[in-house]
């Protein structure tokens, strides 16, 4: 596996021009408005189930789908080394302040249990040119799965109400080889707010996205 350093400080450049300035912190300031996860609109980014959904539609969507022993795989993937772990993960950083993104290895994600927001941003921006604005947040509910391509920048599904429940599902390697691009001083650089529609989700999730409210929602809540 080819080792590929993290960034120093001093390689990242945030790209900000024309934004508007957040009068508070007199940052660069970008919100990301939440949409519905779907496979269609994930697909930039990788791969994503969302539940109900028939199993037809999804055929041109993961091509190596193929039934064996009785069970319909939507997708086989044989590694070397596949680290999984399940944990229980807390609320999405408002606002963001980091993102990641991994050289040799995709990542696999399933929310067990709980609404998630899922953080994203273009596999092909560069730490050397990265625009705050390109960030996409999707609102997954219990039993989505997400597989993240090779490179896309991303902040690992957190929850939107309490006790989520995530599967992570990733090469063992990137505990041996350091293979990860990360900026973790967004929040010196610009304020990227996520904002959640409230209609995006049903009403006993709403009282927990009270920090994600659009600002007309929250003044009328």
């Amino acid at each position: 596996m080819v080792m590929v350093n993290t960034h120093e400080p001093d390689d990242v450049k945030v790209l900000v021009a024309g934004a508007p300035i957040d009068a508070e912190t007199g940052l660069p300031s970008f919100e990301i408005v939440a949409e519905p996860l779907t496979p269609e609109v994930f697909a930039p980014y990788g791969r994503a189930y969302v539940p109900p959904t028939s199993l037809e539609p999804l055929t041109a969507l993961w091509p190596d789908k193929s039934e064996l022993g009785g069970i319909d795989h939507l997708w086989i993937n044989d590694t070397d080394s596949i680290h999984e772990e399940i944990s229980l993960v807390g609320p999405l950083p408002q606002p963001v302040f980091r993102t990641n993104r991994h050289l040799n290895f995709g990542q696999v994600f399933r929310c067990l249990q709980g609404w998630f927001g899922v953080v994203v941003a273009d596999p092909k921006m560069s730490h050397t040119a990265f625009d705050p604005g390109g960030h996409a947040l999707f609102v997954a509910p219990p039993g989505s799965v997400v597989q993240l391509d090779r490179n896309t920048w991303h902040v690992e599904p957190c929850a939107l109400t309490p006790g989520g429940i995530l599967s992570i599902s990733q090469s063992s390697g990137m505990y041996d080889h350091n293979n990860t691009v990360a900026i973790e001083d967004l929040g010196q650089h610009a304020l990227i707010r996520l904002t959640v529609p409230p209609e995006l989700v049903p009403a006993e999730v709403r009282p927990h996205i009270t920090p994600y409210l659009p600002v007309t929602a929250a003044a009328a809540g």
